[in-house]
């Protein structure tokens, strides 16, 4: 029992030592895209129903790091805004399938081809998704102007995101424009808040997920002998569905889920089937698909969740035939480009993710972990 221990604490430390570096430069990359790419600079290019309008928010979802719940919020409030309904499938999609962060990680902990493939396959699948939407779901878009009400001509507050207004709304409605003008800042107060957001906020949402992956890792690499899976999982269309079955419910963020579908592949499961656990992983879950039904329709989130499976598939075989032309051996290219990090540079990388980390946990009580717990397990417990 102590030396399964002993070996479950090793794998969890080796990937920690491994990967920290990747992370921390996608948080830091992430925040730089937060202020690059403002909600107001998204609805710009969102708000057509045609197939620039898709391709434009495919390609803004790509970058950010928001996961299938943290996304949801965000993209229902820019088809309030005015994005079409295929524009809003296509952030969907895109968003929450990669980003700056889990890019980084990919390309840490697993190779430089699965890297590449995840971003690509990612936007591929929102582009299909966006553009069936608009040509099979023709029910017309409904027009909101959520502005009507709000004080855009109020004066704006110097608040710690530098957003807001003084004084109620000229119907005394609240003030309800996030996207209203905002008030010049200092290099040093962006600064501030770029580094805010990139080793706090995002921190605090993927820290208790990134931990638990790190032991569910730990725990693969230690327990499951490799013959199972190379025997039961090791290639084929079979492990890809079972994949995407095991990957469509469950809540995931895309940085998370990535610590996982390495350990699987260094056991012997072939790449296509781990690139379809990172594309449904992160991008479904069923609270996911209930709000994009109630909110887009039903036939909506058929088109969404039918969109990402088939894509997901298509492209787990793709890969597959990709790693056997260059005569990669996925095994063996796992993880190699950490190879070339000094060791200082993994410890201290390690030893400042772990301090984030820690703070998070402090801050938050792991709530972002436990209520995504609660969501998939407890309540499937009550039914």
């Amino acid at each position: 029992m102590v030396l399964l221990l002993r070996d479950i604490l090793y794998e969890i430390a080796r990937v920690f030592n491994d990967t920290a570096v990747y992370i921390l430069f996608g948080f830091l990359i992430a925040g730089l895209l937060k202020f690059v790419l403002s909600p107001e600079r998204i609805r710009k290019y969102m708000g057509q129903r045609d197939t620039r309008s898709v391709l434009y928010a495919s390609l803004l979802g790509i970058p950010l790091p928001l996961c299938s719940c943290g996304v949801l919020p965000t993209a229902l409030s820019l088809k309030k805004e005015g994005a079409a309904r295929g524009s809003t499938v296509s952030f969907l999609i895109s968003t929450p399938e990669t980003g700056m962060d889990s890019i980084s990680v990919t390309y840490g902990l697993m190779d430089p081809l699965m890297a590449a493939f995840r971003p690509l396959a990612a936007f591929s699948t929102a582009i299909t998704a966006g553009i069936l939407s608009n040509v099979l779901d023709g029910k017309p878009e409904v027009e909101e102007h959520p502005h009507a009400d709000c004080s855009c001509h109020a004066m704006p507050i110097n608040s710690s995101n530098g957003q807001g207004h003084q004084g109620p709304g000229p119907n005394g409605q609240p003030i309800c424009c996030p996207a209203c003008a905002r008030p010049d800042l200092s290099l040093k107060e962006k600064t501030k808040l770029l580094f805010r957001y990139s080793f706090q906020e995002l921190v605090d949402e993927i820290a208790g997920w990134l931990m638990a992956s790190l032991w569910i890792a730990g725990l693969i690499s230690a327990l499951i002998p490799d013959a199972f899976v190379r025997e039961y999982l090791g290639s084929g269309m079979g492990s890809m569905l079972i994949m995407a079955a095991v990957g469509a419910p469950l809540y995931m963020c895309a940085t998370s889920s990535t610590p996982i579908a390495a350990a699987l592949v260094l056991k012997g499961l072939n790449p296509g089937a781990a690139l379809v656990f990172l594309l449904t992983g992160p991008a479904t879950n069923a609270g996911a698909l209930a709000m994009i039904a109630r909110f887009l329709g039903g036939r909506t989130a058929a088109i969404y969740l039918g969109s990402i499976i088939l894509m997901s598939l298509f492209f787990g075989l793709l890969i597959n035939q990709v790693y056997a032309f260059l005569g990669w051996n996925p095994m063996a290219t796992m993880g190699q480009a950490t190879e070339w990090l000094p060791g200082p540079v993994k410890l201290a990388s390690s030893f400042v993710l772990a301090l984030l980390l820690l703070g998070s946990l402090r801050r938050t009580g792991g709530r972002s972990f436990w209520r995504a717990y609660r969501r998939v397990v407890w309540r499937k417990g009550r039914r």
